[in-house]
């Protein structure tokens, strides 16, 4: 759940590819996490929170140090949400999804 003065906004969540339903995502390689997120409130839309959300989820994930990948399946006419993903590292790939690789130092 994402708050904001502790008032819900919208949430993020994160999953292993492997052990989701099956998706788009299926054929990814072990190691890699699918994340979904939105922000609820229209209010707080286009004010900069998708991009902190994805910027903090992706600084949780590579924390753990567990995974390679993290994947993402925005509604193409979300130009906000694709917008967010792309100045955040994500690349398009070939099927429909949006794909950042994890560095490590």
């Amino acid at each position: 759940m994402i708050t904001l003065s502790n008032n819900p906004i919208g949430f993020v969540q994160y999953y292993e590819t492997d052990k989701a339903p099956v998706g788009i995502w299926s054929k990814e390689p072990l190691g890699t996490v699918g994340i979904d997120y939105l922000i609820g409130e229209e209010a707080f839309l286009h004010k900069g929170f998708g991009s902190t959300i994805i910027k903090n989820t992706v600084v949780l994930i590579r924390k753990t140090e567990k995974y390679e990948y993290i994947v993402a399946d925005p509604d193409l006419k979300n130009i906000a949400s694709v917008t967010v993903l792309v100045n955040n590292g994500f690349i398009k790939q070939k099927n429909g999804l949006y794909k950042l690789k994890l560095k490590y130092l």
